[in-house]
Order: C-alpha cells, then structure tokens, then sequence
C-alpha cells in the first residue's frame, strides 16, 4: 500500500490517502482484504506543532 500525507488547511489538520493493490491475473499478490488499523505518530511540519495526540482507526480492506 501507498501512504501520502500532508496538512490539508492553514489551522494544520493533516489527512493520510493510501491506494491498495490489486491482484495479478492469476490472484496472486495484491493487498490482502482485512482488518487494518492507522496510527498517526511523531508528526512533523514546518511551521506546523503536533499536539502529541496518537489518533488510530480501524478499518477492514473487503474483496470486490
């Protein structure tokens, strides 16, 4: 999977995308369906101060 990351408005909130992956042709690979959890932590920024808050969801990735 592929995080990007980055503030989203000028008070600093930051917002996280990812893509997931599909599998080849023969099913193989890709990113399996399931229970995942994000976690944001450590964040740094120019101009920008983290209040020290681990914020986590969960989500779960479901086959098409």
């Amino acid at each position: 999977a592929t995080l990007t990351s980055g503030p989203s408005n000028s008070s600093g909130v930051a917002e996280g995308t990812w893509q997931t992956k599909a599998p080849n042709k023969r099913g193989i690979g890709g990113t399996n369906p399931g229970p995942y959890t994000a976690t944001v932590t450590g964040v740094t920024a120019a101009g920008y101060q983290w209040d020290g808050i681990q914020v986590h969801v969960d989500f779960t990735l479901a086959p098409k």
